[in-house]
């Protein structure tokens, strides 16, 4: 039996940006932080929030493809776009927040 493709990024990339370009008017900002975080780790942590919505009845594959898309979005604009960890501690993320807000805004100007 031959073995299943992964299934593409790029329509999903495709939507998250039309998504973004909808959500901001077409505004493209000049830093985006994107904090991520592992499938798991993260629906660990909403399990933990008893707010549901309809984002909770998808399957952890379609997360799978949505932390891809936007991994593929920060490969294709990678000066725009700044990773942060956000599977660490509180505190590392704080910290790698700030390090990043002090550093990058100000050579934006």
């Amino acid at each position: 039996m031959k073995a299943l493709a992964r299934p593409s990024t790029s329509p999903l990339v495709g939507y998250l940006r039309a998504l973004v370009k909808y959500a901001t008017g077409g505004l493209v900002p000049d830093l985006t932080i994107l904090l991520d975080v592992d499938v798991e780790v993260g629906l660990k942590r909403k399990h933990n929030d008893a707010d549901w919505n309809r984002m909770d009845s998808q399957t952890i594959d379609f997360y799978r493809r949505v932390r891809a898309g936007y991994a593929e979005m920060v490969k294709q604009d990678p000066s725009r776009w700044r990773v942060v960890d956000a599977g660490a501690d509180w505190q590392s993320v704080q910290e790698g927040l700030r390090k990043i807000i002090l550093e990058e805004l100000p050579a934006r100007k």
